[in-house]
């Protein structure tokens, strides 16, 4: 029975890169010392599923191949297996992929680029990437100077906001392996204006009532006039509830 193998290999290759694995193992303890080595072949498993040939390269030999490594590696677990002569080893140790990798996409808390938050009341805004090792993560604000700065992620508070804070706002994450930046424009709207604009409204919906009974009252007055005129009887009454009904 061959003995349980060893993986030798990176355990923290860099995205992008090419790993291979190797599986060693020496030959079968129930051999004589003098017996010619038997033929061995090898048995990948990634996490709890087998390799088949295709998945990683080349998956019949000793060697693993795995190409172009990225973060979605990042904590992946291999094990193999020697089969000799029908007789299969124990499973090796696990060597797990500890992939380094820069900031990919990052979040402010939404999907959307602006927020709009009306005056005097509290906003937050949090921003963090996946990142390995972790980000550093700061947040600038519309003069390009730093606010606040976290690990993995930043928050940045402000209490009772007015529009002398609004405009764009950059988040920025870095490690050794890469940096990005995204934006989110804050727009701070004034409750007054808002108020002022329910005002207008109204008095411009109370003008327009005002209008339409006033020209009810004409249209009438000139029906009423042609039919004296053709010897009717003019008998009209007219209330706003006439009109709008």
């Amino acid at each position: 029975m061959p003995t349980a193998p060893t993986i030798t290999g990176p355990a923290s290759p860099v995205s992008g890169e090419n790993v291979t694995l190797t599986c060693s193992s020496s030959s079968s303890r129930s051999l004589p010392p003098d017996h010619p080595p038997l033929a061995m072949t090898y048995i990948w498993r990634r996490d709890k599923t087998l390799l088949e040939s295709g998945d990683e390269s080349p998956t019949s030999g000793d060697d693993l191949t795995i190409t172009h490594v990225s973060g979605e590696n990042h904590g992946d677990t291999y094990r193999c297996q020697d089969v000799e002569e029908g007789l299969e080893s124990d499973w090796s140790h696990r060597h797990v992929l500890d992939v380094l990798y820069g900031p990919d996409q990052i979040h402010v808390g939404g999907t959307r680029d602006k927020l709009e938050v009306e005056d005097w009341k509290s906003v937050t805004m949090r921003c963090s990437a996946d990142c390995n090792p972790a980000c550093t993560v700061t947040w600038w604000n519309t003069s390009r100077q730093v606010v606040i700065t976290g690990h993995r992620e930043a928050v940045l508070s402000m209490q009772a906001v007015d529009v002398s804070v609004s405009g764009q706002y950059t988040c920025h994450v870095n490690n050794t392996h890469g940096s990005s930046s995204r934006n989110l424009t804050l727009e701070v709207v004034s409750r007054s204006l808002n108020e002022s604009g329910v005002v207008s409204i109204v008095l411009v919906a109370a003008v327009c009532s005002v209008l339409i009974v006033i020209i009810a009252v004409v249209v009438i007055v000139v029906v009423c006039r042609k039919q004296r005129r053709g010897g009717l009887v003019c008998n009209v009454s007219v209330s706003q509830g006439d009109i709008y009904s």
